[in-house]
């Protein structure tokens, strides 16, 4: 233990509008897309966690016909929709590549769900990526890998309201 480190990048400010829906939102991301692949632009943390984000909810259409958006009321939908999957894991050992996944996927989602409701900005460790909340690291990809192999002990309801209240939120 005394070699652990944890080495977190430099904080990124939150710079896409999420005030506008989930579609204009994949409209963005599929143009901002074009230009990264024609050398254009470059990706950063934000616009990963943004594709995470909308392949989750594509996802979670597929699979459950459930909808969501990144208004802080999904949070106890996307719980239910955790458990779901940690119930599916423990039945049917995924995948190393299947599990990654789905956990950037889910931590994506959560990043921008906290980004449009909560004053942060992204950060990236060596832990995976996160938020940065009053001077708090928050690593939210290590908190969802363990919600997906642990089940209801890493709760994802009530980590939001702690959160919340890092943030001053009440």
């Amino acid at each position: 233990m005394d070699n652990f480190n944890i080495e977190v990048g430099a904080a990124e400010e939150v710079l896409i509008d999420y005030s506008k829906s989930v579609d204009e939102l994949i409209q963005f991301f599929d143009e901002k897309s074009e230009k990264i692949n024609s050398g254009l632009e470059t990706a950063n943390i934000e616009f990963m966690m943004l594709g995470y984000a909308i392949d989750f909810i594509m996802w979670t259409k597929a699979a459950t016909g459930i909808v969501l958006d990144f208004e802080e009321a999904v949070i106890p939908a996307f719980e239910s929709i955790l458990a779901a999957i940690h119930k599916r894991f423990s039945e049917q050992q995924p995948t190393r590549e299947e599990f990654d996944s789905m956990m950037k996927k889910a931590a994506g989602f959560l990043c921008i769900v906290i980004a449009k409701n909560i004053p942060c900005s992204f950060i990236s460790s060596n832990l995976g990526v996160g938020v940065k909340i009053n001077g708090n690291h928050v690593f939210v990809m290590n908190r969802i890998g363990r919600r997906l192999q642990n089940g209801a002990e890493d709760e994802v309801v009530s980590f939001y309201e702690q959160l919340k209240h890092i943030a001053g939120i009440e």
